[in-house]
C-alpha cells in the first residue's frame, strides 16, 4: 500500500546567525509564534517551500555536514541563495512570508487578525 504524503510548508528560520529547517502544517502561525515568545534573539524567515514532509529530510540530510542540534544548522549565504534560487515561491508564500516578518519581532500581543491570514 503506497504511502499517503502530508503536505506541508518546508520553512527557513534565521535566528542570529543560525537557521532552523522545520516544517508546518496547517497552523504554521502557531509554528512560528511558538518560537517568537520562547526565543530571546530577533529572527526572521528567509523562505517558505510549499512541499512534503520528505523536503524537509531531504533538506536536513542535504545540510547534515552544518548541523549543530535539532533542526537547527550553520548555514552560509550562499547555502540561502541556492535555496532561494532552487525553491521559487509562489506569490501567496512571499505574501505570507512577508506577514510572518512584519508580525514576528513585533512588541507585545500580536493581533489574532493577521495571524489567521496565514492558515492554509
Amino acid at each position: 500500500m503506497k504511502e499517503i504524503k502530508s503536505k506541508n510548508v518546508v520553512y527557513i528560520l534565521k535566528c542570529d546567525k543560525y537557521y532552523k529547517i522545520g516544517s508546518a502544517g496547517v497552523l504554521l502561525r502557531d509554528r512560528i509564534n511558538g518560537f517568537r515568545l520562547n526565543n530571546p534573539f530577533p529572527m526572521n524567515v528567509v523562505l517558505l517551500i510549499e512541499g512534503y514532509t520528505e523536503l524537509e529530510t531531504y533538506l536536513h540530510k542535504k545540510y547534515d555536514n552544518k548541523w549543530l542540534r535539532n533542526e537547527w544548522f550553520m548555514l552560509s549565504e550562499e547555502d540561502i541563495e541556492y535555496l532561494t534560487n532552487r525553491y521559487h515561491m509562489s506569490r501567496m508564500l512571499k505574501d505570507r512570508l512577508n506577514i510572518i516578518n512584519e508580525k514576528i519581532n513585533a512588541p507585545g500581543h500580536i493581533g489574532h487578525k493577521k495571524w489567521k491570514q496565514l492558515q492554509w
